[in-house]
C-alpha cells in the first residue's frame, strides 16, 4: 500500500528494507517526506478500545507505516522512540492489544523476540505446528489411530503401510514408535 494514503501498492519487503518505496503518485511521495516523529499522533484514529490506529499506508502484514528521514519503518516503532527513546539493539516493540496498526503509547511494551514469542503464545496466537494443524500434514488423527492399530494387530509391514497411506516407512516407524504424532492417543 502507498506509504502515505494506503492506496495499494506492491512493495516488496527488500525495497522496503533499503528505503526504496514505492508510493501511489509524486503527491503522495513528497508529502511523506513531510512528517516529522512527532506529527505522526494526528494521523491516528482512536478505537472504541482505546487503539490509535494509524490511517495511512500500512504493510501486508497490517503493520502502519511510514517514510521519515529517506528510511521506511513502522508507525509503533517510531510512537515507541517519539515517548521513550531510541530502541535498544535486539529488542522488539510488541503489543499488549495485539493489533498491528496501533501506535497507541500505552499498548506497547519492549521485548526480546523470546518475550514477543511467549507473548504471541500465551494469547492463543501461536498457531498449532503439529498433527493436522501442520501445514505439511499428510497424515488425519484417525489415520495415526488406524495405522498405530494396524501395526500392532495386523501382520502388515512400515513399507506397505506407507505406501498405502502414501508416506514413507520411517514416518510409519515415527508413528508407531511414538516419535511422531505424539499428542494422538
Amino acid at each position: 500500500a502507498c506509504l502515505q494514503c494506503g492506496t495499494p501498492v506492491y512493495v516488496t519487503p527488500s525495497r522496503l528494507q533499503k528505503g526504496q518505496v514505492n508510493y501511489c503518485s509524486v503527491r503522495c511521495g513528497s508529502l511523506s517526506k513531510a512528517i516529522s516523529p512527532s506529527d505522526i499522533w494526528q494521523y491516528g484514529e482512536r478505537a472504541e478500545n482505546g487503539c490509535l490506529i494509524w490511517a495511512r499506508g500500512h504493510l501486508a502484514s497490517g503493520y502502519g507505516a511510514l517514510r521519515l528521514n529517506g528510511h521506511s519503518d513502522t508507525v509503533h516503532r517510531v510512537a515507541w522512540e517519539v515517548i521513550n527513546g531510541p530502541i535498544p539493539t535486539g529488542m522488539h516493540v510488541c503489543h499488549h492489544c495485539d493489533n498491528p496498526p496501533c501506535f497507541e503509547p500505552t499498548h506497547l511494551f519492549l521485548g526480546t523476540p523470546a518475550d514477543n514469542m511467549a507473548d504471541k503464545v500465551s494469547k492463543g496466537r501461536a498457531i498449532g505446528c503439529r498433527g493436522e494443524t501442520s501445514g505439511s500434514a499428510i497424515l488425519t488423527e484417525s489415520q495415526v489411530r488406524e495405522i498405530r492399530q494396524r501395526f500392532r494387530d495386523e501382520d502388515v509391514s512400515g513399507a506397505a503401510l506407507g505406501r498405502e497411506y502414501g508416506v514413507a516407512k520411517t514416518t510409519i516407524f515415527s508413528i508407531v514408535h511414538r516419535r511422531k504424532w505424539k499428542h494422538v492417543v
